[in-house]
């Protein structure tokens, strides 16, 4: 059995098939990074499984997330690799990520597998200072604690189970059950000696 999917409008999604979506700027593109356009370099490494080079220069978070929803919600992974333009004119890392989340989150509810790349150090880039550096670095941590933890919810109720409402799922009759649901990737808990690792739960960001 690959997978199992209960829904109660009888309206499952299906495996995603396709090829993988790398949604970015120059640096994605080609023209400002080393070796020049990493997608090709990954669709080298897997040839059947091409990964589409979704970057564009001088582009960010919001370009790219309108780039994700035009082209590519039916892909099977997306890769984000954005903000590093928005940081150099002064947007605030909060800001950015809580921007950038709205698109993952809906990458997500698509069943999509999201990866997310930190800002790599940009200091000897042009418009760097300190204080940008400091939103780089509130970016990166932001969008880390994001995609570390994933979510399940018990909704006795939802009018339409492909775009349910906040509503819906914070309401007094939603069931927040991530932390009684164990990672299927994880094997665990093995032991050897002196330590026991313990499975991760859904809602867990670490492995204890």
């Amino acid at each position: 059995i690959k997978q199992v999917c209960v829904d109660a409008s009888g309206r499952c999604q299906t495996t995603r098939t396709g090829p993988v979506a790398w949604v970015g700027d120059s640096i994605v593109y080609g023209n400002a990074s080393l070796p020049l356009d990493p997608p090709s370099r990954l669709t080298d490494l897997q040839p059947t499984r091409p990964v589409i080079n979704a970057g564009v220069s001088s582009t960010g978070v919001a370009s790219c997330g309108a780039r994700y929803q035009a082209s590519y919600t039916t892909v099977q992974t997306l890769i984000w690799s954005c903000a590093v333009n928005d940081l150099a004119a002064g947007t605030a890392g909060a800001t950015l990520a809580t921007a950038a989340q709205v698109f993952l989150a809906d990458a997500r509810a698509r069943g999509m597998k999201v990866i997310i790349t930190g800002i790599m150090p940009w200091k000897n880039s042009g418009g760097w200072t300190a204080g940008k550096q400091t939103e780089t670095v509130a970016y990166n941590s932001a969008m880390s604690t994001w995609a570390g933890a994933n979510g399940a919810f018990f909704v006795p109720t939802i009018a339409n189970t492909s775009a349910p409402t906040t509503a819906e799922l914070t309401g007094a009759s939603a069931l927040d059950v991530s932390c009684y649901l164990f990672d299927p990737n994880f094997t665990r808990p093995s032991q050897n000696t002196n330590t026991v690792t313990k499975t991760r739960r859904v809602c867990d960001t670490v492995q204890y």
